[in-house]
């Protein structure tokens, strides 16, 4: 004997076209930031002072986690369920928003302007990993700049020329929508 009220159909197949097209446009959303978020990641390295992007982003992301996971446990009793939506939903803004932050800023940026800076230091990449060292490509290094009286450490790939210490290079930089500066390329002194 049934329960009355109770459907024996998985749940699936008792939602509406509506309910089935949301769910299915939200993880397909979803899916497309963590892919932007994904190709973000490398770029992170070339903007300057970026801990203090992702500080703001972080905050921005649990605030707007709380007000998510807020409205989706609103009706729901149960303390443990409503834990489950909150961690649910914070974590993932807790992580995706800052990098969101970064492509926003990036995308959104000016023109740029060229400046001229001296290599304070050179770091092959991987060249303390042995096993790194054979899926990387030839020519990537980490420079060392001052940029406003502050080391910053940059990705740069030249496979003409290996960067030396105390070379100078040219850097073309642009100030992004939210005002953070990122290094849009690096051009060594022979290629401008």
């Amino acid at each position: 004997m049934m329960r009355k009220g109770f459907d024996p159909r998985p749940l699936f197949f008792q939602l509406s076209w509506k309910q089935i097209f949301t769910s299915w446009g939200a993880v397909l959303v979803f899916f497309a930031v963590l892919f932007i978020c994904i190709l973000e990641v490398p770029k992170l390295g070339n903007v300057f002072h970026v801990s203090g992007l992702l500080k703001i982003g972080a905050g921005v992301g649990l605030v707007l986690g709380g007000i998510i996971a807020f409205f989706l446990s609103k009706n729901v009793s149960d303390l443990t369920d409503r834990m489950k939506i909150s961690t649910f939903v914070i974590v993932p803004c807790l992580i995706l928003v800052p990098l969101l932050t970064c492509v926003i800023n990036r995308l959104g940026s000016d023109d740029g302007r060229m400046e001229e800076f001296e290599i304070f230091e050179v770091e092959k990449i991987g060249a303390e990993e042995k096993n790194l060292t054979s899926q990387l490509k030839e020519g990537d290094y980490f420079i060392y700049v001052f940029h406003e009286s502050e080391l910053e450490k940059l990705r740069f790939n030249d496979l003409i020329a290996e960067p030396q210490k105390g070379q100078t290079i040219n850097i073309k930089i642009r100030t992004g929508a939210f005002g953070w500066e990122w290094v849009d390329h690096i051009f060594a002194a022979q290629d401008f």
